[in-house]
């Protein structure tokens, strides 16, 4: 009746082990991130802030990639007024090249054209809430152009 329990067993040595390899992944990829490469390429986030839109009002705000950067991404988040109930209506959100879809060519016939790597994300938002003054936010994610030939 004199016994002593074990302290560790064999089935919490391996579960000491699978936390601590669990560990080393996280540190390793917040490493990763910190360097901004993803699978090779190099990653930029742009953020841009629309100017102030009344109630009722149509705000319209675009985020733009650097040069020799291709937008991958990107979204739209209004800022939240404390002080007022929010409601935005998203019109439109989407990639831009900031260069039309097409051409016309003879007898007006549509010309498909080669467009260029999206510039940027490009987003208009309608305030519909009470807040006067609001404002939402745009981001990309923009990716380095490589043009393969």
């Amino acid at each position: 009746m004199n016994r002593i329990p074990r302290l560790v067993s064999p089935s919490m040595i391996v579960a000491l082990i699978a936390l601590f390899i669990a560990l080393g992944g996280t540190a390793y990829a917040t490493q990763s991130q910190q360097r901004q490469n993803v699978l090779g390429a190099h990653i930029v986030t742009r953020i841009a802030l629309s100017t102030a839109v009344q109630p009722g009002g149509v705000g319209f705000a675009a985020a733009v990639c650097p040069t020799g950067y291709a937008a991958i991404g990107g979204g739209a988040q209004h800022l939240h007024h404390f002080s007022y109930n929010d409601d935005w209506h998203t019109i439109e959100s989407a990639p831009g090249t900031g260069t039309p879809w097409g051409e016309s060519g003879e007898g007006g016939t549509y010309v498909p054209k080669q467009l260029p790597a999206p510039a940027g994300w490009y987003v208009t938002m309608s305030n519909a809430g009470p807040a006067p003054e609001a404002r939402f936010m745009v981001a990309a994610v923009c990716a380095k152009v490589v043009v393969d030939r």
